[in-house]
């Protein structure tokens, strides 16, 4: 679904998720979308997790991406190795607390990332992260450096 779009500045913005109506976990309820501007692309995934990844992938959804914000704050119910793989992502951001109750985001998940050659970015080592496109570089900068 192609929420809104623009010839005039080239972007538009098209909700993936959820596919499905039926689910457990009300993370898989989350709002999944796919953000382009000019020749750029950055994913919005909530919280879906592996299921809800699943669906995406066999709807046959475009997911290659330059920035995904992680799902699930890098749980290890989401994030698998087809959804990494086809984002394609030089970036992956985890938002998620410091020396939160979680243990977000989970180490497996973090190496998965960095295994496919995403860039890692955190917001409970790096505070606030920001993402800045013109449509053909992107910037990405942190409050504060990691530890």
């Amino acid at each position: 679904m192609k929420i809104t779009s623009s010839k005039e500045y080239d972007y538009s913005a098209d909700i993936l998720a959820p596919v499905g109506t039926d689910y457990e976990s009300l993370n898989n309820y989350s709002v999944v979308i796919m953000v382009r501007y000019k020749n750029r692309r950055l994913l919005y995934t909530g919280d879906i997790e592996a299921l809800a990844e699943k669906e995406i992938i066999d709807n046959n959804t475009e997911l290659s991406a330059d920035v995904v914000k992680a799902p699930h704050h890098g749980s290890s119910s989401s994030s698998t190795e087809e959804f990494i793989q086809r984002t394609g992502a030089s970036y992956v951001i985890f938002s998620c607390g410091e020396n939160n109750d979680y243990n977000h985001p989970h180490k497996k998940i973090v190496k998965r990332w960095e295994k496919a050659g995403a860039g890692i970015y955190r917001t409970d080592k790096m505070g606030t992260i920001t993402v800045a496109t013109n449509g053909d570089e992107i910037s990405v900068k942190t409050e504060k450096q990691e530890d």
